[in-house]
């Protein structure tokens, strides 16, 4: 039996133990046969699959984010079958996504509760199961609680809550994570008096944390931090634009670009795309992205990515009869490019992204700007988008990926 054999055999047997892999913790957690590690010799630098961000006119843009466990380890849990590793809000439990720049830990079928053999508190018995909440681990020393096996009874819940955290706590627990349905609001003040904080919420339900480890500062992820917009920069084979003026709201009276908020699980392209066709009727194809503005302390104090997407008529007939739908617009209207970049109100930041914009659409050669092209993901199932330079040969990578 080789090294990697014998530190991935526990997972193999379904025995609950931590192991130490270059440093890194992994959580072997519960009998589970579809569980497996993926090889640590494919991933030999440290470096590899690891967020990164790169300064550009001291800005920063998100360069990559891949996998990279704590404290410098190569290891990662994958399924057997090739499943993508899941987070509680991932998996059956909830839709939402992993937060940015974190590995998604991998999820068992069925809960994970404590045994005597796992890691009991220093004085007394470990709690039984059916006195603890219903948990499952992940790879960072933490646990995210079942909203599915809550009790209905608050003051049940406020027990098993309590006996919960001591024992997490007894077993080196770092953070908790707790999501509570709207259905079970009424436990959102007992979860608090217990030492739980805010994370995020969404409609069906408010995510909690708790952060045990008190040697070290909070490490868990904070909530989603950006807002992602685009504005459709559509220029028809006449080389007029495509502009409107909005029905309500603070900008009213100036004519601006198509556009509005790219929605969750919808790539910048496909957003696009949709925002003109429901503003304005009209089908159009995604040619490249333009430029891309960051803003900080935008709407509800968060941060703020607007991209510029240049696209074209799908029919060229049909142009002339774009036309403001749904009560979202006044009007709308095709102008020169010349027109729209010389309107007055138009200054610094905004006059900078029309003529960006402008120039790369209308340059001769057309000067390029980030195409959309889709690459496998590899560690998962499906396809990621990539926005790229269009290259001379067609915008593809050259090379096997």
């Amino acid at each position: 039996m080789d090294k990697l054999t014998r530190l991935f055999a526990p997972l193999r047997r379904g025995v609950h133990r931590r192991t130490e892999i270059f440093g890194t913790s992994i959580v072997a957690a519960a009998a589970h046969p579809r569980v497996c590690a993926a090889p640590v010799t494919s991933l030999s630098a440290p470096t590899l699959f690891r967020p990164t961000t790169c300064p550009v006119d001291q800005r920063h843009f998100h360069a990559a984010t891949a996998l990279a466990l704590p404290g410098g380890g190569d290891g990662l849990l994958l399924s057997e079958d090739g499943d993508r590793a899941r987070t509680v809000e991932d998996s059956d439990e909830g839709g939402g996504r992993l937060p940015h720049g974190h590995f998604p830990s991998s999820q068992l079928s069925a809960p994970v509760m404590p045994s005597a053999a796992s890691a009991a508190p220093a004085s007394g018995a470990s709690p039984g199961p059916e006195e603890l909440l219903e948990f499952r681990e992940d790879a960072y020393q933490g646990v995210y609680v079942s909203s599915k096996a809550l009790p209905d009874d608050p003051a049940a819940f406020r027990g098993r809550l309590r006996r919960s955290l001591a024992h997490w706590r007894s077993s080196g627990v770092r953070g908790v994570w707790l999501k509570l349905p709207i259905d079970r609001a009424t436990l959102v003040p007992m979860a608090v008096a217990e030492g739980f904080q805010y994370h995020h919420a969404e409609k069906a339900h408010v995510t909690l944390t708790h952060w045990l480890s008190g040697g070290e500062p909070n490490r868990l992820p904070a909530n989603p931090s950006h807002h992602v917009g685009v504005g459709g920069w559509v220029v028809r084979a006449d080389g007029r634009m495509l502009v409107v003026k909005e029905a309500r709201g603070p900008v009213t009276s100036i004519w601006k670009l198509p556009g509005g908020a790219v929605d969750c699980g919808e790539d910048v392209a496909e957003a696009a795309v949709r925002e003109v066709l429901e503003e304005t009727g009209l089908e159009c194809e995604f040619r490249q992205v333009l430029c891309i503005r960051e803003m900080h302390n935008a709407r509800f104090g968060k941060d703020d990515f607007y991209f510029v997407a240049h696209l074209v008529p799908k029919d060229e007939s049909k142009a002339d009869a774009a036309a403001p739908r749904d009560g979202e617009l006044a009007q709308v209207a095709w102008v020169t490019v010349d027109e729209f970049c010389a309107l007055p109100y138009y200054k610094g930041l905004y006059k900078a992204i029309n003529a960006v914009s402008a120039q790369t659409v209308t340059a001769s050669p057309e000067r390029p700007g980030f195409i959309a092209e889709r690459y496998p993901v590899v560690f998962r199932p499906g396809n990621n988008t990539l926005y790229q330079p269009a290259f001379a040969d067609g915008g593809k990578i050259k090379g096997k990926l």
